[in-house]
């Protein structure tokens, strides 16, 4: 029987983070692989006892440019590309007296951890990796006859198959390529989210538009459209109970209550987290007012600002009680032991608040199933969430609704004047369009003081519209 198994003889390694070396340093060892490493990796592995061939004796040119050119060089990369099942390939691999590798160790360096540190500009065009995705990207194109590791999760299976010599299969190292293809697209994404943000087209370029094309501003649109996402959780199901589901998240961005910290309660489903960030986001950013939001799905059936987070609540619970019953609520401020008492007799599925004090998980927990506490979320200051809904093959993208925060003036337009409106009618008129901001589709509603009274959302029919926002609760 054919096997398309090939044995792991030779192997280069080069790895940024040293975490779980050992595992392969052992298999090594044992096997009597041939290793090439580069800098530190090979002290590392040095110090482990394996055996180590450093690359700049394999390519005759010392480590250069304060490390940026290690191991662009043909007699590195003829070694990762070479198809050892063309024949051609073989025989030049020989004449130039280049040895072919078998397995290819490889991880970046930590580009996102250097943005998110708030590094400088030079210290992070440090981190952009070039001959490390190089590598990368030549050893999954070879798949053929190299295996690529990418993922420290991997060690242990590629350590099984060194040792016992059996390498992998083509199956499987085109597994491991497709893995590595992932790997530094996501790396590249990254970096052109970050280059786009800090290095726009300047004015100086004048681009000739033709007649037919609308003007962009590329800083907010630009051409190509690149954003990377990682897996944090797999989650309990989907919308529906017989779909699955995953979050995701943006390397770039700690910001976001899918960052904090949950305190009590079972994980966190997928409509857990998307009436968590409707709720949120119609709360966030009403400081210095303290606001309370109560969302069903993906829906507020209650927003209201109050002198205290307590009152907040209740107003906000006031505007729809029942729709309450399961719902996710979410706090601008710390959720005190009063909010708490209040929210006991009510059934929610999440609180979301910046912290909560003391007690007040404990006393809001007193359901017969515990509501999901998130605390610690931030967003920052001048960054907008993007809205991304999956549809199929795309995503629906626009910028964020903050209108009334960079104009309040504008809150207003399209509202009748009265002579002498008090400003508390004004602040009422403001409620009301944030309130409406959050509801899905052809939004209609009615404000009564400071809490949203009614929401009409949905509705296909947009004169059907202020119909239903303001017979809601008419019986």
């Amino acid at each position: 029987m054919t096997t398309t198994n090939r044995p792991i003889r030779r192997a280069l390694v080069s790895v940024f983070h040293k975490e779980g070396i050992e595992v392969l340093a052992n298999a090594f060892i044992e096997a009597g692989t041939e290793v090439v490493s580069t800098g530190s990796t090979a002290h590392r592995l040095a110090e482990l006892g394996v055996p180590v061939t450093e690359v700049s004796e394999v390519t005759g040119f010392p480590e250069s440019l304060d490390g940026r050119v290690k191991t662009l060089d043909p007699h590195i990369h003829a070694g990762i590309l070479a198809d050892m099942t063309n024949p051609d390939h073989a025989a030049q691999l020989e004449q130039l007296g280049i040895k072919p590798f078998d397995l290819v160790v490889v991880n970046l360096y930590p580009f996102a951890d250097t943005v998110r540190s708030g590094a400088d500009e030079a210290a992070t065009i440090e981190k952009i990796d070039i001959g490390g995705p190089s590598m990368v990207r030549g050893a999954a194109k070879n798949s053929a006859t190299v295996a690529i590791v990418t993922d420290p999760a991997d060690y242990a299976l590629v350590a099984a198959r060194v040792a016992d010599g059996t390498g992998f299969s083509l199956e499987e190292r085109r597994w491991l390529a497709a893995k590595a293809f992932a790997h530094t697209a996501a790396y590249d994404a990254t970096i052109n989210e970050w280059t786009a943000k800090h290095w726009p087209k300047p004015a100086s370029v004048d681009t000739a538009q033709a007649y037919d094309v609308t003007p962009v501003d590329e800083a907010k649109f630009p051409a190509t459209f690149t954003r990377t996402w990682d897996r944090a959780h797999v989650l309990r199901y989907g919308e529906n109970p017989h779909q699955q589901a995953a979050l995701y998240l943006d390397p770039l961005n700690q910001h976001g209550f899918a960052h904090a910290e949950q305190l009590g309660g079972k994980p966190m489903s997928y409509n857990n987290y998307v009436d968590a960030d409707a709720a949120w986001r119609a709360v966030w950013d009403f400081a210095p007012q303290i606001a309370v939001a109560v969302v069903k799905h993906n829906n507020p059936c209650g927003l209201a600002v109050g002198g205290t987070v307590a009152e907040a609540h209740r107003k906000a619970h006031a505007c729809d009680p029942m729709s309450a019953y399961g719902g996710v609520i979410a706090a601008n401020s710390t959720v005190t032991l009063e909010m708490a008492e209040g929210v006991r007799p009510i059934f929610t599925e999440v609180i979301v608040a910046p912290r909560l004090r003391a007690g007040g998980a404990g006393a809001a927990a007193d359901q017969e199933e515990e509501p999901a506490h998130p605390q610690g979320h931030r967003t920052a200051e001048g960054q907008d969430p993007v809205p991304c809904h999956r549809r199929r093959a795309a995503r629906a993208v626009h910028r964020s609704d903050r209108r009334h925060r960079r104009r309040p003036e504008r809150m207003e337009a399209g509202f009748r004047r009265t002579r002498g409106r008090r400003d508390a009618e004004g602040s009422g008129v403001r409620l009301a369009r944030r309130a409406l901001r959050e509801v899905q589709r052809h939004p209609a509603g009615a404000r009564q003081r400071h809490r949203g009274h009614r929401h009409g959302p949905g509705q296909p029919r947009r004169l059907l519209q202020p119909g239903r926002g303001t017979r809601q609760h008419a019986g």
